[in-house]
């Protein structure tokens, strides 16, 4: 018997890729901090306040860019990158993240590793009321940031090689993997696994981060699989976060070798 629901998801999936034409990438941006302080107990705004006099102009031009949710979420993610390290290498490749949606995360990326970053999400034509698409909000940020640009597509048509590739939930469980829309023919976690660390040259780091016990767990073993020698950096601990479940974090140094670590 066909799975219906697979194919439901295959002709919509499709359709999204086909109907291309977006609305404008408006949205109510926030305007100040306020509203994001609001969202946060005082240990929260105390860790906010000091990640903005670190990063100073950087995030104050976040207000203009992002809705509050976006910032908090933002802020979440730099808080975490800082948290895991990645000290840049001094090379000029740029940086990757794989997954991006909308781009929202971008401010972050940019204020946690100067340069230019390449966004690249393979479902960038998914609508919003509005009915403007992912693409259209990511390449509103891109612009923002020169030297950035968003990708529509899929991270297997990219060339590379990438000093810093961030890939903050990815799919390892097909699970969420339907739920989010995607057809059961694009769940490959093992190839896109390997293709990701291909593109990190010798050197680079591959930042991974999942949501709970089972991605984490499903992770690992994938990881392991490939021969990939990934550190488990544990749960993420940060009073800026917006989550109830538990996201765990992974860091892969590529050998200058190129050959993966055991």
């Amino acid at each position: 018997m066909p799975d219906l629901g697979d194919l439901t998801r295959e002709i919509a999936f499709r359709w999204r890729s086909l109907a291309r034409a977006s609305a404008p990438a408006w949205k109510r941006v926030a305007g100040t901090w306020d509203a994001v302080e609001g969202r946060l107990d005082p240990k929260g705004r105390r860790r906010l306040r000091r990640l903005r006099s670190r990063h100073g102009e950087t995030m104050d031009r976040w207000p203009r860019l992002l809705t509050a949710v976006e910032m908090h979420e933002a802020a979440y993610v730099l808080d975490s990158l800082e948290a895991i390290g990645c000290a840049p290498t001094g090379t000029s490749s740029p940086s990757l993240d794989v997954g991006s949606k909308n781009g929202s995360n971008l401010p972050a990326f940019a204020a946690f590793r100067p340069g230019p970053w390449d966004l690249v999400e393979i479902d960038a034509h998914r609508r919003y009321l509005t009915l403007a698409t992912r693409r259209a909000h990511g390449e509103r940020v891109a612009r923002a940031y020169p030297g950035c640009r968003f990708v529509s597509g899929d991270v297997a048509a990219l060339q590379g090689p990438y000093d810093l590739v961030t890939w903050i939930l990815p799919f390892v469980d097909p699970g969420p993997h339907a739920a989010w829309g995607l057809p059961a023919r694009l769940f490959d976690p093992a190839r896109l696994l390997s293709r990701v660390t291909d593109l990190v040259e010798p050197g680079g780091t591959l930042v991974v981060v999942n949501q709970g016990e089972v991605e984490r767990d499903l992770q690992g073993e994938l990881f392991a699989a490939g021969g990939i020698g990934a550190a488990s950096l544990g749960p993420i601990r940060t009073e800026l976060s917006p989550f109830r479940r538990t996201r765990y974090a992974w860091r892969w140094d590529r050998p200058i070798t190129g050959v993966h670590s055991t």
